[in-house]
């Protein structure tokens, strides 16, 4: 170790390398001039941030904004002043050609580096907001203000990564279009990205498919099987699907009808029972998109998918590919119940396949009229049958009936046919079919109308040995509860769920017949889901007891219009054992650590005491380490309401309100311009000081702190 002019040299030796370092001054010794190592800073004035960084600090793209500023500082090579590594040389050195050694002059290395720190300083400043800005207001250097950024930020980022998440993971499909909650998906995940979590892409396709709902199940079976698509062919998948889903191709049934004078390739619906023929749905229209061209289609003549059977196209650019549904037309089995005979012909055959509803017992149709078209009936064997006349059924449950319309009659029919897709859409009824038993329910009321079994395989309700009755030989009983004289639980929903007290009242002036006595109360369901409420807060048991010995503060702010000197924000400190409020006006937020510092000076001089609680809610000026070590230092015990409820800072919310209430009415009494806000509100709290409040048995704040009644002869209207 060698000292020259109070440097201190450290020489190393070793067998590779050879170097020396240069100890920091100390502020009791300044080094010389003529002993400064020239280091050199860089200084890349010329460089338009703008043209690096596109965007502005906002809390919700801080990663990106620090992406795109870290990168042009680290490429200049000035990410030292940030971190700290590029510390700052001393200020002053001593001028080499005083004798004396007592002449100071700057150093010109403090002047390099001040000038580099100054300049990522300002970079940095040009790309936040108003409101970023306000956080750094009085921070000397580069990296103090990094750091504040940083501390301000990092925490928000957190807590949106938790709402996005959440956010994709309960989306949900609902009344929305395909393409809508595809772009809301999407959102969710390029928000996630843009705040440096991007979601991977076996997780994008999972939420996707989990928010589809009802009517894609067989979409989302098809999906989630190994090997699983990207995201990237799930979409137009999707897309298409729910194409598909709007504008149907008719499903295949196991009885459709046929035309027999067009010999065309395509298969024919059931009629539409208006005499118009149905329709033909030519598969080499539909499909059109998936033959070759027509100077191909001589090499192609041979493909036929294997999926549905269709020739020029392979199975892999076949529309069924996916639905697992799909039967091909020559392998349909769902008819196959038809070659039953067990000799009974009253029961009906509840079939989701049928395009009507058909038998072949001329007894079970009325008002008969014969069929002229020239449809008929294919069944699952590939036969062919004749429809010969169209009417009227019924189908007989439990006594009651339930009216078909436009029953086919196909004499060569084993088994009557109950269309599942005509009854639910000619009556408000819905269809439920369970692993042995099928149900026919009101779609309004709930109210099971049918009950069938699973026999054989097939469904079948009905009576076995009923007969079409006419309808006037039926009458449904209901029960009734209107009854004058029942229990007082009953003439509680009766009347709307009141309290019982209501309930007996009435029943004591004989204006309700109550078949028991009435209970003082009970616990009904109904009023516990319907009348819930929040509990209220308890009343406070630990009221300051002697002047400034709990202060509440809080601010207010920003106002949308800046007061005349250019305020807005302002503070507010209540003192609890008087209710005496104190208002100082802010130019932006991060004022308050000083104006604090200046009112508990106040106090302290003017009053000679200190402060013994300080109570807030938890805004981030409050919680700072600055703000909590001086009180901290200053033995002042510090107090925060709980997250998310005002209710325990509610003093300084209520003073809020009253002082902003107060203040505006003066305003627009006055018809001063809006920017004189402050103005009222300074006046309003004036005011209120010296208001009887209920809250002090009607004394005013003012005779509480001072103890003497205040004077109103030299007030005048504001």
């Amino acid at each position: 170790f060698l000292k020259l002019n109070h440097v201190i040299f450290c020489v190393c030796f070793s067998p590779t390398l050879f170097y020396y370092m240069v100890s920091e001054p100390t502020m009791a010794s300044i080094p010389s001039s003529s002993t400064l190592v020239q280091i050199s800073y860089p200084y890349p004035y010329s460089i338009n941030v703008s043209n690096f960084v596109s965007l502005k600090l906002r809390p919700e793209n801080f990663l990106l904004w620090k992406t795109q500023i870290l990168a042009l500082i680290e490429s200049q090579d000035l990410q030292g002043f940030l971190t700290g590594d590029v510390a700052a040389p001393a200020e002053f050195v001593i001028d080499a050609a005083d004798p004396l050694g007592q002449k100071r002059t700057v150093n010109p290395q403090f002047t390099a580096w001040n000038k580099s720190d100054r300049l990522v300083k300002g970079w940095i400043i040009s790309t936040l907001t108003e409101s970023a800005l306000g956080r750094v207001v009085g921070k000397e250097t580069s990296r103090d203000i990094w750091s504040s950024l940083m501390d301000a930020y990092s925490r928000k980022s957190r807590e949106r990564e938790f709402h996005l998440t959440h956010l994709l993971k309960s989306l949900k499909k609902g009344d929305d279009s395909v393409d809508e909650y595809i772009n809301k998906s999407k959102a969710a995940c390029d928000d996630l990205a843009a705040i440096g979590k991007p979601v991977d892409d076996g997780a994008r396709v999972y939420w996707l498919l989990q928010g589809l709902g009802d009517g894609y199940e067989a979409f989302v079976a098809a999906m989630i099987r190994p090997p699983a698509p990207s995201y990237e062919e799930v979409v137009p998948l999707l897309q298409s699907f729910d194409t598909r889903l709007k504008n149907p191709t008719p499903p295949l049934m196991a009885m459709v009808n046929q035309r027999q004078p067009n010999h065309s390739h395509g298969r024919g619906r059931g009629r539409n029972y208006n005499n118009n023929r149905g329709r033909n749905y030519n598969q080499f229209q539909i499909n059109a998109s998936h033959f070759p061209k027509s100077d191909d289609k001589k090499n192609k003549s041979a493909v036929v998918c294997q999926i549905c059977g269709k020739k020029y196209y392979f199975a892999i650019k076949c529309f069924e590919r996916f639905n697992h549904g799909y039967q091909a037309e020559d392998t349909q089995q769902a008819m196959t119940a038809l070659s039953l005979d067990d000799g009974n012909n009253a029961e009906w055959l509840a079939d989701s396949g049928a395009s009507s509803h058909m038998t072949g017992d001329a007894g079970k149709i009325s008002n008969k009229s014969i069929y002229h078209g020239s449809d008929r009936v294919i069944i699952g064997n590939g036969k062919s049958l004749p429809i010969t006349h169209t009417g009227q059924g019924n189908l007989v449950v439990r006594g009651s009936y339930i009216p078909l319309s436009k029953v086919l009659y196909v004499p060569q029919l084993k088994k009557n046919l109950l269309s599942v897709s005509q009854i639910t859409t000619d009556l408000p009824y819905t269809f439920e079919f369970s692993s042995s038993s099928c149900c026919l329910k009101d779609r309004r009321t709930g109210k099971t109308v049918a009950q069938g079994s699973k026999k054989d395989g097939v469904y079948v309700i009905g009576d076995s040995n009923g007969t079409v009755k006419d309808s006037s030989h039926f009458h449904e009983a209901f029960f009734s509860s209107r009854f004058r004289r029942v229990s007082a639980d009953f003439w509680h929903s009766r009347l709307g769920h009141p309290h019982f007290g209501v309930i007996k009242y009435l029943h004591q002036n004989n204006l309700i017949d109550v078949s028991s006595s009435v209970p003082q109360s009970t616990i009904c369901h109904s009023c516990q889901l319907g009348k819930a409420c929040k509990l209220p807060f308890l009343e406070r048991d630990n009221s300051a007891m002697e002047v400034f010995g709990k202060i509440h503060f809080d601010l207010w702010g920003p106002a949308p219009v800046a007061s005349h000197p250019g305020y807005r924000y302002y503070v507010i400190f209540i003192d609890e054992w008087s209710r005496f409020t104190w208002l100082y006006p802010l130019k932006c937020n991060s004022e308050f650590f000083d104006c604090f510092d200046h009112f508990r000076t106040f106090v302290e001089t003017q009053f000679n005491t200190r402060i013994k609680i300080f109570q807030s809610d938890m805004g981030g000026e409050y919680t700072s380490s600055k703000f909590t070590q001086l009180l901290g230092s200053l033995g002042i015990k510090q107090q925060f309401s709980c997250a998310h409820t005002k209710q325990q800072n509610g003093m300084a919310e209520r003073k809020h309100r009253n002082i902003t209430e107060l203040g505006l009415t003066m305003l627009f009494h006055s018809g001063v311009p809006k920017h004189f806000w402050f103005k009222a509100f300074s006046s309003a709290v004036f005011l209120i000081n010296r208001l009887p409040s209920s809250s002090l048995n009607m004394d005013s704040p003012y005779l509480k702190f001072f103890g003497r009644q205040p004077k109103y002869d030299f007030l005048r209207i504001f």
